[in-house]
This record gives C-alpha cells, sequence and structure tokens, in this order.
C-alpha cells in the first residue's frame, strides 16, 4: 500500500488461500486500503503441502493481468517451510528475493535491502518479481471506520481447486509430493571444541565449523542421516544446534 502512494498510481490486489473461507486476514487488508481479494478455499485442499500451496497461488496470481511485484511473507504461522514464496516465483518463472527488510520501486526495478546474518545486502531486481519480507519491514496501517465500512463493497473473488484448474488427485493430500517419513526431538548433548573439518560419505557430506556435540548418541544420529540420504548436504553450524538440540 505504501509503495502505492509513493507511486501516486496502480492498486493491491490480495491473494490468500484458508479453509473454511476464512475471510478475516482479508477483510482487514481491504479495510487498509487494498482494492480486491482472490480467496482460495476448497475442503479438498485439506492437507495441501507447501508446493502444492505455491501452485495453488501461482495459479490464482496469474489470473491477473499486469501484476508488477508480488510480495508475500517469509512463512505461515503453521507450516513454517519458509519455500512458499520462492516456489511461487519458480512457477510463475518470475526472479525471486527473500528476507528483504526494506523495498524501494524506482521505475522498473525494485531495490532491495536483504536481511542477512552480517547486516543487509542491497539487490537490485527489474520487475515483475516475487520478494518475501522479514518481520517487521513496516510497520502496518491501522484500518480506519471509513475502511472498514469500504471493504465491504470491495470484491472478493472465491476460487476452488477445480477453478483453478486443478483436479482432486493433484492437490490435499493425494497431491502431496512431500511426505514426512519421521519425527523425533533428538536430546540435548555437550559441546566440545573440534577443528573444522568436513566428513564424506558417498555423496552426503557433513560439514563443521569446529563445535561439534559430542556423544554416542549424537554419532549415531549422524550415522543415521548420512546412511538413510539418498543425496544432499548437511550443514551443521552452532546455530542449527542450538536451535535444534
Amino acid at each position: 500500500l505504501q509503495l502505492v502512494d509513493k507511486a501516486g498510481e496502480g492498486s493491491v490486489h490480495l491473494v490468500s488461500m484458508a479453509p473454511n473461507n476464512e475471510r478475516s486476514g482479508l477483510a482487514t487488508a481491504l479495510a487498509m486500503g487494498a482494492a480486491s481479494a482472490t480467496l482460495i478455499s476448497d475442503p479438498a485442499l485439506l492437507g495441501s503441502d507447501a508446493l502444492t500451496t505455491a501452485k495453488l497461488l501461482a495459479a490464482a496470481i496469474a489470473e491477473r493481468d499486469g501484476i508488477d511485484l508480488v510480495i508475500s511473507g517469509s512463512e505461515s504461522s503453521d507450516g513454517y517451510t519458509g519455500t512458499v514464496p520462492t516456489q511461487i516465483a519458480a512457477v510463475l518463472d518470475l526472479p525471486s528475493i527473500t528476507a528483504a527488510k526494506a523495498i524501494t520501486v524506482d521505475g522498473g526495478q525494485v531495490q532491495i535491502q536483504r536481511q542477512t546474518n552480517a547486516g543487509y545486502d542491497d539487490v537490485t531486481c527489474s520487475l515483475p518479481c516475487v520478494v518475501s519480507v522479514t518481520a517487521g519491514v513496516v510497520e502496518p496501517r491501522y484500518p480506519s471506520f471509513k475502511g472498514i465500512m469500504a471493504a465491504k463493497s470491495k470484491p472478493v473473488d472465491e476460487r476452488t481447486s477445480a477453478d483453478l484448474g486443478f483436479d482432486a488427485g493433484q492437490v490435499g493430500w493425494q497431491g502431496d509430493e512431500l511426505v514426512a517419513v519421521r519425527l523425533h526431538l533428538p536430546s540435548r548433548v555437550p559441546f566440545h571444541n573440534a577443528p573444522s573439518r568436513t566428513i564424506e560419505r558417498g555423496n552426503i557430506s557433513l560439514w563443521s565449523d569446529g563445535k561439534i556435540p559430542v556423544g554416542e548418541l549424537w554419532s549415531r544420529q549422524i550415522d543415521d542421516a548420512l546412511n538413510s540420504a539418498a543425496a544432499g548436504l548437511l550443514l551443521v553450524t552452532p546455530a542449527f544446534l542450538d536451535s535444534n538440540f
């Protein structure tokens, strides 16, 4: 909304995917000043994974003509995958910028301050593109009484998966391409200082930057991960260990 205000032209269209035709978030954003919305809601979507969610949202976005900029949060408060914005960009074949803490539109380009562990990077990208933002990127405005009343007459286009071109086998549990095999909570184990090293087994690498937890339990978990993974890269850092152990 602030970008539109600064540009002096354009409008904001909302796209949401929610169960049971939930509109409360859309109603608030419409009252703040958004012009219109699309709500994707369908009982068949129960259990849809991040990729399916991204495909549905991308399909709804693609229905709109003349989209210049797609802005999203980084992750939902239930799934926490953090992958949907970049997946939307991939489906739409658009560039993606993540972790934006500030956004400026200048002509046909968007200038981003991208949050990093050391501060931020200045990133420039041509429009159209998809940008996901960090918490606190902007102070939300409060809906006025006039805005709340005006929101009641603003169009909200309700769409099902079928409306967007998906059949029952492509959404929900049946359409999931990501399957959770096992969930467990590892025990916290002590740390010790060790030299930086890379352990390789086949096409799997385990990297440590010098602080690896020790103990039979941790060794067994690493062995299980290396033995069970078909391919990939395991990155183990203090930040990862602090958050997971």
